[in-house]
């Protein structure tokens, strides 16, 4: 069935399509498409042309590229679920995915959502956070969150540095 409003790798603004999946994780061909939004946004807001570097609208605007939000809003997600009561069934299917890669995440059998909240948590600096035993050691959700937005733009300003 063809659809009717705008979509972004399968999603439909507007309403709900079979590829629900990808809001949450969007396609490669979806983040381009967002991220290339939020340019077109910040060249608008600052009333600047295309030869503008991209890096410097954001950095005035404060805005870090869509890739590493949608990053942040993972790891937002991952403090939720390791930090829900043992008997929740989400937080179960966590903890044996977590079995799964708890020693050597890169070597994990199968890419499991754990072995990438690993691979972002080492992105961003935060791996001192993936547990050696278990979960306790984790801050509150609000300093979580602090330190998430702190790393993600340590990452940003290292990575325009590096430019």
């Amino acid at each position: 069935m063809p659809l009717s409003a705008p979509s972004c790798g399968g999603v439909s603004f507007g309403r709900v399509s079979s590829t629900d999946a990808e809001v949450v994780s969007p396609n490669a061909a979806c983040r381009a498409a967002l991220q290339k939004l939020q340019n077109d946004a910040a060249r608008a807001i600052l009333h600047v042309g295309k030869a503008t570097p991209i890096d410097v609208l954001l950095g005035e605007l404060g805005w870090v590229p869509f890739a590493d939000r949608i990053a942040a809003l993972r790891l937002r997600l991952w403090h939720r679920v390791v930090c829900m009561p043992a008997g929740r069934m989400v937080r179960r299917v966590a903890m044996r995915r977590f079995a799964c890669c708890a020693v050597d995440p890169a070597a994990a059998p199968q890419k499991t959502w754990m072995a990438e909240m690993h691979a972002v948590l080492v992105r961003f600096g935060l791996v001192q956070w993936w547990p050696a035993a278990s979960w306790s050691g984790l801050p509150p959700y609000e300093q979580w969150c602090l330190a998430v937005d702190a790393a993600v733009h340590r990452s940003e300003e290292r990575r325009v540095g590096e430019g």
